[in-house]
């Protein structure tokens, strides 16, 4: 059920780990019993929203059945962040939800809101308070518009859920009008349908203006152009005007809050839908989501959020005891803010994303031509970077993400982990940015896109079955995608003449091209130049050493006997090689490794000597084995780094002015792209190791 009114008012911690976690749900077969169908029973001022039992549902692809407590309490969500506000469960083909609004104080433009953009220049839009699954509190400032607007969102355990949009006026003395669109839409199979009925539980306001409607029948995946419909329709709504309209009448629009409103037609068999209302700022509506199968309805929802709102505040201290550290009351709410905005770019994405498979062999390989093509559908579970330019999943920024994420809420964590491993296919392979669906990649550019009671805390961390159920789910997806990097990141030793304890513990990122070497997540950090098939890369070898201790420890807890001995003799081969290969006695750091085509000439075997080379860009890159517990205790390589980090020359920034935060050293910076790598900035993340 969902109830639409509108009432006039006057009104981080510190990381203390570094662990990565770096390992989709192709989902081909859903179940719902009975089809979702959804009733809009539809008065002048209220709307009644009634769906069947849509948390019904199991997913099959891959054996992977959500456990039920977790789905029921992260189903529904505010999972678009890509939008200002929307909401949507984690279901393919299913209901979405989005708020668009606008200002009709001019009458010759509008500035429409939907999707997060640079370009409408808000002056803010964060949330200040999300717990990642029941309740968020965001503020949104619109300074053309004149308007404050908050969104909150609670959801409570049974499926119900509700939204509440505030707004006040930044300059009290100024007037401002806006009209706000709330629009559903359906994908999939099922039925949207809009009744009028009277309600008597329900209270009519007279000062309010009529709600305006429009219901259309759009295509499969095409919800996401909300903001493209209602401008079209308001297009034709002017062009009607105008032919019939007299060439000698010099103004024949009516104003704007005539002018811009939907057309309360609904064409047969819609499957989305647009509900309209103008309002004075101060303003206030609700909007209530009921589940048919709910035992629990949200009956106060001013305290409910009041109560959901101090909830948090005691987590957040009880997580990170910031105040007991001695942070004052800005430290906090900053830190507040940091989480919830991380938590409220969590998002599902579905459908197919952009391919391309290439060999990459020969000197002239980052030249190479791309030849990308659609892949089977799939589905991702993600927190995203940034909700105006990166609204979508990406590999090498999610291990970051759940540093923080794992902290506040594990089984969250774990959730989103096992949606990204879900996503490694057959050959152990994972795009490294997930941009599922047209709605995603319509925020990329082209040559880019290729690639509650139920909720009990971290009960994977209490229940020792369910953790290692979790583990036996995952782990033939993860040993896939390290034989992966194995079978096709190697590196070559003997071939460029270097010696080393093991012949095969050398790995290459491939990808590279002079500027960029996108696949590793550093994009942008120097490497070797030019690019050449010798190189080494230190991150590379590492993260794979990292990932063959982390693949030992989980076949001993699974007892997988043959697994513990080879992941543990490439473990030991890595350590060997990563001295051999990649240490660098004349920097003292660990390097990357090309070679020198210049090379030196034997005068005795008559034959120009390709030098094998280490390629030294000391910054994050050189702290590597050190942050992924590579190296014991007691190695004779650690107090060379731990110099590296503390000199003011190097590494060390000891204030933090402006010119001190992106390297203080000059000769560092004559290097393109030197700048964002040897700051306090990256090194802050790993300050507690």
């Amino acid at each position: 059920m969902l109830n639409f009114t509108t009432t006039k008012i006057n009104q981080f911690k510190q990381f203390k780990k570094f662990f990565i976690y770096v390992f989709t749900l192709i989902i081909i077969i859903l179940i719902i019993q009975p089809i979702s169908t959804f009733e809009l029973d539809f008065d002048s001022d209220n709307i009644i929203f009634n769906n069947a039992e849509i948390d019904n549902i199991q997913f099959l692809e891959n054996k992977i059945i959500v456990n039920k407590a977790s789905n029921n309490s992260l189903l529904w969500g505010t999972y678009r962040p890509n939008l200002y506000f929307g909401t949507r469960p984690r279901l393919p083909e299913s209901l979405m939800t989005g708020l668009i609004w606008f200002g009709l104080n001019d009458d010759n433009s509008i500035h429409i809101r939907h999707s997060c953009e640079q370009s409408d220049e808000l002056k803010e839009y964060s949330y200040k308070k999300h717990d990642g699954r029941s309740f968020s509190l965001q503020t949104i400032t619109d300074v053309k518009n004149n308007l404050i607007l908050k969104t909150e969102y609670l959801k409570v355990p049974g499926g119900d859920w509700a939204v509440r949009i505030t707004g006040n006026p930044i300059y009290e003395e100024m007037p401002s009008r806006i009209s706000f669109l709330y629009y559903f839409g359906l994908e999939g199979e099922g039925s949207l349908e809009l009744k009028k009925e009277e309600r008597d539980e329900y209270i009519n306001t007279t000062d309010l203006t009529k709600m305006q409607y429009w219901g259309h029948l759009v295509p499969d995946g095409d919800v996401w152009r909300a903001r493209e419909y209602f401008t079209g329709l308001l297009a034709k709504k002017v062009d009607t005007i105008r032919s019939r309209s007299s060439p000698d009448f010099e103004s024949p629009f009516p104003p704007p809050s005539l002018l811009y409103t939907l057309n309360n037609e609904v064409r047969e068999n819609a499957n989305f839908y647009m509900f309209q209302k103008m309002v004075e700022v101060p303003f206030q509506f609700d909007i209530f989501f009921e589940s048919d199968s709910s035992p629990n309805h949200i009956e106060d929802l001013t305290k409910s959020l009041e109560i959901s709102s101090q909830e948090y505040d005691v987590k957040f201290e009880k997580v990170f005891g910031l105040a007991a550290k001695g942070f004052n009351d800005k430290h906090i709410y900053f830190a507040q803010t940091m989480l919830s905005n991380l938590l409220g770019g969590i998002g599902i994405v579905d459908r197919s994303y952009t391919e391309d498979d290439y060999e990459e062999f020969g000197e002239d390989f980052s030249q190479r031509k791309s030849n990308p093509k659609l892949s089977s559908p799939a589905a991702l579970f993600t927190a995203t970077p940034s909700r105006p330019f990166f609204p979508r999943g990406f590999y090498w920024d999610e291990g970051f993400h759940q540093l923080l994420i794992g902290e506040w809420d594990n089984d969250l964590s774990l959730e989103i982990i096992k949606s990204w491993i879900s996503l490694i296919d057959d050959d152990g392979w994972v795009g490294r940015e997930q941009i599922l669906g047209e709605e995603a990649r319509n925020k990329v550019y082209h040559l880019s896109s290729t690639m509650d009671p139920e909720i009990i805390s971290n009960r994977y961390l209490y229940d020792q079955n369910l953790a290692k159920s979790y583990l036996i789910e995952i782990y033939p997806k993860l040993r896939a995608n390290y034989n992966w990097f194995r079978r096709t990141q190697w590196g070559e030793i003997k071939e460029w003449g270097r010696s080393a304890s093991n012949s095969k513990e050398a790995y290459r990122w491939r990808g590279r091209t002079p500027g960029h070497t996108l696949t590793s997540g550093l994009d942008d950090y120097p490497r070797a130049q030019p690019p050449h098939p010798a190189e080494l890369h230190v991150d590379l070898m590492c993260w794979v050493g990292f990932m063959a201790r982390s693949l030992t420890n989980i076949a001993n807890r699974l007892g997988i006997e043959d697994d513990i001995e080879d992941f543990g003799e490439h473990y030991e081969n890595i350590l060997n090689n990563l001295d051999d290969l990649h240490w660098s006695d004349k920097y003292k750091a660990y390097c990357d490794v090309s070679v020198d085509e210049n090379g030196k000439y034997n005068y005795y075997l008559l034959y120009l000597f390709i030098e094998s080379i280490h390629v030294c860009h000391k910054g994050y890159l050189s702290l590597f084995p050190m942050l992924l517990g590579l190296l014991p205790n007691d190695s004779p390589k650690l107090g060379s780094i731990l110099d590296l980090i503390y000199d003011p020359n190097e590494l060390w920034s000891p204030t933090l002015k402006e010119q001190d935060m992106y390297g203080n050293n000059t000769l560092l910076l004559t290097e393109k792209g030197k700048e964002g790598w040897t700051s306090l900035v990256t090194l802050i993340m790993a300050e507690k190791y």
